[in-house]
């Protein structure tokens, strides 16, 4: 190697080391100028690099060697999951041309699929005919891309079929479905073979073209594909069953065909003998069927499937979830003791669903519910859901939250207020529990006590606000608190009184101001307005009105 040309190898090498990506680009640039097996090394090296860019350099650098060393490496380079890389790695094959045709060969048995339809491709526009009997293995692989990929290098290679079985090998990974159809009987079972690929266009397609061939050999694999995870291939399989003259000889094959073609009508009065097939139906690939599948299960009311309906709240989607859950409510208390044990449930959409159709059960429901809502070991989730539920029940659950008012759990604690606010207890029964809703106002948690200010804001009327007024007098509760509970009350109680009234143009400030001074005098309406502009800034253009107002008295 001349002196410059070491000195070369030597820079380019160092730049290597450096940590700027542009430097070690430049540096693949400078090696792939060297032929020198050194040069070469080095570049196979940095096919590892952290930097994608510098690795891709390295694929295209490879390809200006032409040898099977540099073959081998780029070959490895094909099951890298980034797409520039794996088309770099391709096109630098391509380039080295027939020293690469023994590595691309043998990458055909790798376990990634995108390598090996890189690997076809690459071995087409080679056009070196040594390929083609590992090609023509390919037209079989499991992977619909890989076969496209092995028949289109074969046209690039001008490979003729010998023989039906190939062609229809050929006509298949193509996706030449016509001509496939036209080949008869020749093309069945290499059609029925692709039944069963990964890809559910392939499988849809070779059903549609079974339809048109009159062999009896096809009806036994279509029957197996009305099973099919994927709702297109069934609806071609069921057209190509009904082409052929096929008729269903029992209930459960008819319901097969009408779940295939989503009949969901038909399958509701087909009824009882329709569920079994229908509970598989929840399982499908298109979350359309699996829904479709949980209302007609529903509407059906056949106690068999409940615990797929069950099993249906945990689907990914909600729709499912949701038509799930709208099947178990139409089974009322027959599934009662079920939606109770699912409450246990790990999987938290089926528990909080479960207490969720459980309150649509009524009064029957508080105690399961209750039990679930202030259990110690209860998920913070499933909690908020039971209480969400019970809440749903209106008043009827009333006595299950004042009981919880003093449970040792704070979340039981917030909850309870929380519902008891929107139930707005009335009445006799209302007194004991305004009574303890008040004590929470000197809750130690921030969060319970603010929620108690809201809730009887809420329910209103003179005992609460005595309740509030009391606690204040005893420092239990902050002017800005103070403050909130009347906001919250007036903004429930449209209608004002005193100043407000007598002065159309002002705001509820000035009501608030009224009832501040009569829950707790001057000292009260001072503490509160010192924060009042604070808390609200569009009420502090009315406070001058107030105080004149107030200086009247």
């Amino acid at each position: 190697m001349p002196w410059w040309a070491s000195h070369q190898l030597s820079g380019a090498e160092k730049k290597l080391q450096s940590d700027d990506v542009e430097k070690r680009e430049a540096a693949i640039r400078d090696l792939a100028k060297l032929k020198d097996p050194r040069a070469l090394d080095l570049i196979i090296g940095a096919l590892h690099d952290p930097d994608i860019a510098v690795r891709e350099a390295a694929a295209r650098a490879l390809g200006e060697h032409g040898d099977a060393k540099a073959a081998t490496a780029l070959v490895a380079a094909l099951e890298s999951r980034n797409t520039y890389m794996r088309k770099s790695a391709m096109e630098s094959l391509v380039k080295i041309g027939p020293p690469a045709i023994e590595p691309l060969m043998g990458t055909l048995g790798d376990e990634f699929a995108l390598a090996r339809a890189e690997a076809c491709e690459a071995l087409g526009r080679i056009g070196d005919k040594r390929a083609i009997d590992a090609l023509v293995k390919e037209l079989m692989d499991p992977d619909s891309t890989v076969e496209k990929e092995a028949a289109l290098a074969l046209e690039a290679l001008h490979w003729e079929p010998h023989d039906d079985e190939h062609r229809a090998e050929l006509l298949v990974a193509l996706q030449r479905w016509d001509d496939v159809a036209r080949m008869g009987v020749a093309a069945v079972p290499r059609l029925i073979e692709a039944l069963h690929e990964e890809d559910h266009d392939v499988r849809a397609q070779a059903a549609h073209a079974l339809g048109s061939i009159k062999d009896p050999r096809v009806l036994e694999p279509l029957l197996e594909e009305l099973h099919d995870p994927d709702s297109k291939v069934e609806k071609e399989v069921a057209a190509a069953l009904e082409q052929l003259g096929w008729k269903p000889k029992d209930d459960y094959e008819l319901a097969n065909l009408l779940v295939a073609r989503q009949k969901w009508d038909e399958l509701e009065a087909l009824g009882s003998a329709a569920v079994d097939r229908l509970v598989e139906a929840l399982h499908e690939d298109a979350f359309g069927v699996r829904a479709a599948a949980a209302r007609t299960l529903g509407q059906i009311g056949d106690l068999r499937a409940v615990e797929g309906l069950i099993g249906a709240l945990d689907d990914e989607l909600p729709d499912v979830r949701h038509a799930a859950e709208q099947a178990l409510e139409s089974f009322g208390e027959s599934v009662l003791d079920r939606l109770v044990v699912a409450l246990d449930d790990d999987r938290i959409n089926v528990s909080e669903a479960a207490a969720r159709t459980l309150a649509k059960q009524g009064r029957t429901a508080i105690g399961p519910l209750t039990a679930r809502f202030r259990a110690p070991d209860t998920a913070p989730d499933l909690r908020q859901a039971a209480a969400g539920a019970l809440g749903d029940l209106g008043t009827s659950a009333i006595r299950s939250f004042a009981d919880a008012l003093e449970d040792a759990h704070e979340l039981v604690r917030l909850y309870s207020v929380e519902a008891l606010g929107r139930l707005k207890p009335e009445g006799p029964e209302a007194v004991p529990i305004v009574d303890a809703m008040a004590k929470l106002l000197e809750d130690g948690n921030d969060q319970v006590r603010k929620a108690a200010v809201r809730a009887l804001a809420r329910i209103g009327g003179y005992q609460a606000e005595s309740r509030l007024s009391s606690v204040y007098s005893r420092g239990g509760i902050t002017p800005k608190q103070a403050l909130e509970f009347l906001l919250e009350l007036y903004d429930r109680s449209p209608d004002g009184k005193g100043f407000a009234r007598e002065n159309p143009g002002a705001t509820r400030s000035t009501e608030v101001g009224e009832r501040l001074h009569e829950l707790g005098g001057r000292g009260l309406v001072v503490d509160v307005f010192n924060q009042f502009a604070e808390l609200r800034p569009q009420a502090a253009g009315n406070l001058e009105l107030w105080w004149s107002h107030l200086a009247r008295q």
